[in-house]
């Protein structure tokens, strides 16, 4: 299913990044495409190389090698393509506008935590483990 509906950046320059990442998800998506369908052509099931079925005893019926060959060489265009991205991004945000933090906006701390109830809370598990421990043990390693 083809996507082609999104929401548009106001900001062009992260527009413009979308787009490219659009671009290459779709290139990478047709790779794998005929990354498995060399797979399939290997292993004998039909395939866009080779719509027949293909038995073990049989020559394979294309030359795989001029096929990984240009897999290889749409692989290293991706390898381009995703190491663009991944300068364009980080230039984008380091120049991007952050969101500005007002200094209205305070944390409210609580500070009446009974901290004694916590303690006894944890002592009390504590216990209930250790107990349920020796329970285990005495039951199965009766010694």
């Amino acid at each position: 299913m083809i996507k082609s509906a999104r929401a548009k950046s106001t900001d062009p320059v992260q527009e413009q990044l979308r787009e490219h990442k659009a671009e290459w998800n779709k290139s990478v998506s047709i790779f794998i495409d005929n990354l498995i369908n060399l797979k399939k052509t290997m292993n004998g099931y039909p395939s866009k190389f080779h719509m027949e079925r293909s038995m073990i005893g049989e020559e394979l019926p294309r030359d795989p090698a001029s096929i990984i060959g240009v897999l290889a060489s749409d692989f290293a265009e991706i390898a381009d393509g995703c190491n663009k991205i991944i300068q364009e991004q980080a230039n984008y945000s380091k120049t991007r506008r952050r969101k500005q933090v007002h200094a209205s906006t305070t944390f409210k701390t609580t500070s009446s935590i009974d901290w004694s109830q916590i303690n006894a809370f944890a002592d009390d598990y504590i216990l209930l483990a250790e107990a349920a421990l020796d329970n285990v043990i005495d039951k199965y390693f009766r010694i």
